[in-house]
């Protein structure tokens, strides 16, 4: 089957895409819903499903367009209704004809005559409007939950992952035909629409070989993962959290993977869900969103190969040197090509939208930073690929008061700090996963007086600091790689206007909360991706509320303070996720 699909392009600009990473595909965000029978026969039938986008930018955009088919969704569930399927063995293993895309190898796929088909594309950030709710809102979202669109998401990412190499051994089953001993109990605490949901996903099971006290003891310990970072729904760990005196509200729908209280729950008298990490978080704190939605992102980052599937077990020699360093297991892709790639084609957005309105400005070929100055202060993975890529400026500012590096006083910075960054990092084993400068402020941080929150600017001591320089910092964590903090001069958010994008009723204040989501209701906690900071700042000099002059944008580090008014002249909100 020839896979077809839409993905719409980023602005040509250097036309970077397609020197570095063609045939490469650098994001696909939309994603398709049909609606499928489980009931029946696999039926083709077309609907209208809420768009769900993969960006967080703004919230006034319609979240009603239509969708675009997706290769992943054009492959059926891997059971019938009644049947049960043994997966998981290399002979046994059932392979769908249209797998998920990968994100950051190949994207060409073979066709049945064996031509090939080229999948590249790229996609320009668009406004987004992913609602959230505080759990105070009373019933605002409980008529709008689909039980069946949510259940066909839920299906769809079963089937990638019953497919996936190195599974054990296993069948795929409606729920309650797995936790048939559960149900009564079930059917008295859950809600309907809750219940109606459970009733069309299916779920792993063991083969019917087991015994039933070997069958139960492995659904407690479902060796198959949901995603990467959430195990599946279990009747076993619904009530995992009832330590916490929440009563029959809340379930815990998709669970930590790890032996953790936390993951994914499920607001009953709301329909609503939240991603909660930590056992004694305060629930009614936490930013609640749509199931659908969140399933429609999983299903999304499977798509494009950030939730990357396994390496076939069986197509590697043991004996192979590489041998552990292959990764047998879903796993989230960190860093990829087209992570860099995406935050270069925005950075060459925003010099292109400041050079248009400064005359004679130019933008040169030539990278930030060469190679050979990267390299000999140990910057890996996202910051050496991206500051040995990004292009040079003739202007000196990108936004106000940030500057960019050039060899030689990227390498006076590390040099004037003595060597300590380094031997910081060599002393705390954290590698790439230390925070570094990317873009450097033109006025020092300023800590004297700060309370003590304020000191903690990386959640850890504010020596993590280079020189104590404000600016752009990559502040790579376990799953985003491309993740950054602005740090200004000063603390802000001491009028009380400063927004988290997941959070708008609740006011934040520090050094480095601008421009940032806040709480996930998808993924917990997480930082602004790079290429998020740098669509905002686009689009500022575009609106005219960053003005330019000879040297680049203008305004200096002080123009920051306007986000903290009640009407600010500048927009800092990235949206919930991004």
């Amino acid at each position: 089957m020839v896979l077809r699909f839409v993905v719409a392009a980023l602005p040509r600009g250097s036309g970077r895409l397609h020197s570095f990473l063609s045939p490469v595909i650098v994001l696909l965000f939309v994603t398709s819903v049909l609606a499928t029978s489980l009931e029946s026969s696999i039926e083709n039938e077309e609907r209208d499903a809420q768009e769900v986008l993969a960006l967080g930018f703004g919230t006034d955009a319609n979240p009603d367009v239509g969708r675009t088919k997706s290769p992943a969704q054009d492959a059926p569930l891997l059971v019938e209704l009644g049947t049960d399927t043994n997966l998981g063995t290399s002979d046994s293993q059932v392979v769908t004809e249209d797998p998920p895309l990968g994100f950051g190898v190949e994207s060409t796929i073979e066709t049945e005559e064996g031509a090939t088909q080229d999948l590249s594309g790229s996609l320009e950030p668009v406004e987004t409007g992913i609602e959230t709710w505080g759990i105070d809102n009373e019933g605002v979202y409980s008529n709008n939950f689909d039980p069946a669109a949510c259940a066909k998401l839920h299906n769809q990412i079963m089937t990638i992952v019953s497919n996936a190499p190195n599974q054990p051994e296993h069948t795929l089953r409606k729920f309650f035909d797995v936790y048939v001993g559960e149900e009564e109990e079930l059917r008295l605490r859950l809600s309907g629409p809750l219940l109606d949901f459970l009733s069309q996903i299916y779920v792993t099971a063991p083969p019917d070989a087991y015994t039933p006290s070997d069958a139960r003891d492995w659904l407690w310990h479902c060796p198959i993962r949901f995603t990467p970072l959430l195990a599946q729904p279990s009747a076993f760990a619904f009530w995992k959290h009832e330590d916490w005196e929440l009563g029959d509200r809340y379930i815990l729908l998709y669970g930590d993977p790890e032996d953790s209280t936390g993951g994914v729950f499920f607001d009953m008298q709301h329909n609503l869900i939240c991603k909660v990490d930590i056992f004694n978080e305060d629930m009614e704190s936490c930013p609640w969103s749509s199931l659908e939605i969140g399933l429609a992102r999983y299903l999304e980052l499977y798509e494009v190969g950030k939730f990357r599937l396994p390496v076939n077990r069986t197509d590697i020699d043991e004996d192979d040197e590489r041998y552990e360093d292959y990764d047998f297991d879903i796993a989230v892709q960190r860093v990829d090509g087209a992570d860099w790639m995406m935050a270069l084609e925005m950075y060459d957005s925003l010099l292109e939208a400041i050079a248009e309105r400064i005359d004679g400005a130019e933008i040169y070929e030539e990278p930030l930073i060469d190679r050979a100055t990267l390299t000999r202060w140990g910057v890996e993975n996202f910051a050496f690929e991206f500051l040995s890529r990004a292009r040079k400026p003739s202007f000196t500012y990108i936004a106000p008061g940030i500057t960019v590096f050039n060899s030689s006083t990227f390498n006076a910075m590390m040099e004037l700090n003595g060597g300590t960054l380094q031997q910081w990092i060599q002393d705390r084993d954290m590698g790439d996963m230390a925070p570094i400068l990317l873009f450097p402020g033109d006025t020092p941080v300023d800590l004297e007086g700060e309370d003590e929150l304020d000191r903690y600017l990386f959640n850890i001591e504010h020596q993590y600091l280079i020189n104590n320089m404000s600016g752009v910092y990559l502040e790579p964590s376990w799953n985003w790689g491309d993740s950054i903090k602005l740090v200004l001069p000063y603390s802000i958010g001491q009028n009380g206007h400063v927004r988290y994008g997941s959070r708008p009723d609740v006011s934040v204040r520090g050094h480095s909360v601008l421009y940032q989501h806040g709480a996930c209701p998808f993924f917990g906690g997480h930082h602004t991706r790079l290429f998020s900071l740098l669509y905002k700042w686009k689009e500022s000099v575009r609106s005219g509320s960053f003005s330019t002059g000879p040297d680049g944008v203008e305004g200096g580090m002080e123009l920051y303070r306007e986000a903290d008014a009640d009407h600010p002249r500048i927009d800092t909100d990235v949206g919930v996720c991004w």
